[in-house]
């Protein structure tokens, strides 16, 4: 005689939970986004990051994956998984782009007017010379405040132009 399968001991998968929805870049179809999804993301954009040699930009990454740069910022900053894997993407891709600017893969003109967005010690340099700036223009022109006035004409009966002689 055939057992007859017992039904409450089968597990019950539980229900995927749907965080969000992007549209697909290319295909233009709405995706789910799912907290795996996320977590194959990150994993995704690290293995990008650290073994691409041509990894120079984050917007790279995005385009890959077909999704619009804003939207994968957004998720960053709301999931910390992804979060963190973007700092290792923005770190390795850092330092791929100061190594080709140091040894002239490079140009390096182009590299330094973006490095600030993927070092911090950059940035922090960054903001120490524009703090410097101001203190070296301050000390240069302490007195000088410069004022605009600009007469309002909304609330006079005449107009600026109605003084002005006819054209003949």
């Amino acid at each position: 005689m055939p057992k007859t399968p017992n039904h409450t001991k089968l597990k019950r998968k539980s229900p995927t939970l749907v965080s969000d929805f992007y549209k697909d870049i290319y295909t233009n179809m709405t995706v789910p986004v799912t907290q795996s999804f996320l977590t194959r993301l990150a994993k995704d954009l690290v293995e990008w990051a650290f073994n691409d040699d041509n990894a120079l930009k984050l917007t790279q990454f995005t385009r890959k994956v077909g999704m619009h740069s804003a939207t994968f910022y957004r998720w960053a900053n709301e999931h910390e998984v992804l979060g963190n894997a973007l700092k290792a993407a923005k770190e390795a891709i850092g330092d791929r782009r100061e190594t080709g600017a140091l040894t002239g893969k490079y140009n390096y003109k182009m590299v330094i007017h973006q490095q600030h967005h993927y070092d911090k010690s950059w940035w922090d340099s960054e903001v120490k010379r524009a703090a410097l700036r101001a203190q070296a223009e301050e000390k240069r022109n302490p007195d000088i405040r410069y004022v605009i006035a600009v007469e309002d004409f909304s609330k006079k009966d005449e107009s600026p132009t109605k003084n002005l002689p006819e054209e003949k």
